[in-house]
């Protein structure tokens, strides 16, 4: 499968802060969720791959292309759009689609206008009368309208109303059947995380700590009871594990695993119960930090 986007040894400073070294890639067609707490190199891994930050060590590709920060053609292949992103205040919202449609030569006027009415979006209004959520309904059309082939989004879906937020997700499932559209957002929105991601890549400290398919996530981590006679002194995988009595429960990052070894051990009435992915993604950032 084609890679839209490849990291080769990147390594990028922001003052004391140091991302990477960072060896990734994505196929075509993926939508990718950056997770991790604050501070951990979300922001600055996005603005990374679009030539914001010095490169200090490595490279990255876009579509097979090795990248020079300082010609900025390959950046027409790239939307953009970020929390709190800057406009032309004054200016109406049709004026500053305007702008941007200059600026880009792949702008699709007719697109712009549907994902304008799509996100209930005035387009008369001026640009600081809109709201919170109105505002990054803009950032992302100014970002789709563009027909990118990767997009970067940084917490853009904050302040969204939910039928907004409904029309975004129905829009990105049809781009990214229609056109194979890469998506990688960085997001604490659960929801979009639930709703959207194929691949979860997990940041600590500028680091990729955890690469892995959203659906294996939920397979694998578990919340396990069992009734089990007797002790049990070792359970390589659990996290928070209680017993009284019989009754064992704890939280498994290898369920499967600890199943068989309950079975062995003789345990009896075991149940396994999802966990939220809120619940999964802190126990794996944990789990990160252990290692």
């Amino acid at each position: 499968m084609e890679n839209i986007l490849k990291l080769q040894d990147l390594i990028c400073k922001r003052g004391p802060f140091q991302l990477g070294p960072l060896n990734w890639q994505s196929a075509v067609g993926i939508f990718t969720c950056l997770v991790g707490p604050n501070g951990a190199g979300k922001t600055s891994f996005l603005q990374a791959v679009m030539g914001l930050l010095r490169n200090e060590e490595g490279y990255w590709e876009i579509a097979g292309a090795k990248i020079d920060p300082r010609r900025g053609a390959w950046k027409e292949q790239v939307g953009y759009a970020f929390d709190g992103q800057s406009h032309h205040e004054k200016l109406t919202v049709r004026e500053n689609m305007e702008i941007h449609a200059a600026l880009r030569r792949s702008w699709d006027r007719d697109f712009a206008q549907e994902l304008i009415s799509r996100f209930h979006v005035d387009e008369t209004q001026l640009v600081h009368r809109l709201s919170r959520g109105q505002r990054q309904a803009l950032s992302l059309v100014k970002a789709l309208a563009c027909r990118p082939r990767l997009l970067l989004l940084d917490e853009v879906t904050n302040g969204m109303d939910s039928l907004v937020r409904q029309a975004w997700n129905e829009i990105v499932w049809r781009l990214m059947a229609e056109s194979e559209l890469t998506v990688l957002m960085a997001t604490h929105t659960m929801s979009d995380v639930a709703n959207l991601a194929d691949r979860l890549v997990f940041l600590q400290e500028g680091r990729i700590v955890a690469d892995v398919e959203k659906d294996a996530l939920l397979e694998t981590w578990r919340q396990l009871s069992c009734r089990l006679p007797g002790s049990l002194t070792t359970l390589p995988h659990a996290k928070h594990w209680e017993k009284s009595g019989d009754t064992l429960r704890f939280i498994s990052g290898r369920a499967a695993a600890d199943m068989q070894l309950l079975k062995e051990k003789g345990a009896t009435h075991i149940e396994s119960q999802p966990l939220s992915l809120d619940e999964i993604c802190f126990y794996t950032l944990e789990e990160s930090r252990h290692a």
